[in-house]
């Protein structure tokens, strides 16, 4: 490669020997593009002196390679103020008195599952209010089981459409609605049973007890044994468990102030 010496005494005979056309101010400065170029410099920028060449860019730091990706944090939400923590409280405990009255969905403005929405308004991850709707979703589940076993079945498509509204995915939905058909499709036998006649166990009680029995141990067949407490419940049990047959009886026990045996068989069941 030439040196700067070479190079700038070939420029300047090119210098003699050239008769531009242009002004002197244009070749002076085709001279130093000149020099510039051959040199291999760069012209200072933004004042710095001349012959100085440009500052390095700062180096930028490399993660190790074995080092993990990091994640980049999620932007955090409003943070609550104390008035913010003070009525979440406030509408906790009214939502939580409107569950315990049964006010699931209204009246609209004060119902429990309003509340729970305007405590998630204020805070979009609060697990009371998560909990609480889930707890009235559950609620209108029960009181639609409640009223399927008691064959009030508009009742019970009522409660569970309404359970559907608030969580259409809820786990228990699904199920109470097929209860819901299975009781609706499923033959019905009501034996109710004198106060007196328990109390006496008279035989004619006991025949009523062996007769309900035997219908309840039929394939796809259950009792709803309904009872002044707990003892009088196992009693009648095993009344009905002396009737003649092979199959297990399937009861459920209710307390009620009038007793009963309901017998149901559903289609296409064991």
């Amino acid at each position: 490669m030439p040196s700067d010496r070479a190079t700038r005494t070939t420029a300047l005979q090119f210098m003699k020997s050239y008769r531009p056309a242009r002004s002197t101010a244009a070749c002076a400065a085709c001279l130093i593009l000149l020099l510039t170029g051959c040199a291999g410099f760069e012209l200072p920028m933004g004042g710095a002196r001349a012959g100085t060449p440009p500052a390095a860019p700062p180096a930028v730091a490399q993660p190790p390679a074995d080092a993990e990706p990091v994640t980049p944090a999620a932007p955090s939400g409003r943070e609550l103020t104390a008035a913010d923590r003070a009525e979440i409280q406030r509408l906790l405990r009214m939502a939580d008195y409107a569950l315990a009255d049964d006010q699931l969905t209204h009246p609209p403005a004060f119902s429990a599952l309003t509340l729970y929405d305007r405590v998630r308004l204020i805070d979009p991850d609060n697990v009371d209010a998560r909990h609480g709707i889930e707890m009235v979703v559950e609620r209108f589940i029960a009181l639609a089981r409640q009223a399927a076993e008691q064959r009030q079945f508009a009742v019970a498509d009522a409660m569970l459409a309404r359970a559907m509204l608030v969580d259409p995915a809820h786990i228990g939905v699904q199920p109470a609605l097929a209860q819901t058909r299975l009781l609706a499709s499923a033959s019905r036998n009501l034996y109710r049973l004198d106060t007196a006649a328990l109390d006496a166990r008279s035989d004619a009680l006991l025949a009523t007890l062996r007769q309900a029995g035997q219908a309840s141990r039929a394939p796809g067949c259950r009792a709803i044994i309904r009872a002044r407490n707990d003892a009088e419940g196992r009693w009648i049990y095993q009344q009905m468990s002396a009737a003649p047959g092979r199959n297990r009886i399937r009861a459920e026990l209710q307390v009620a102030g009038s007793p009963s045996i309901e017998s149901l068989c559903f289609q296409g069941t064991d």
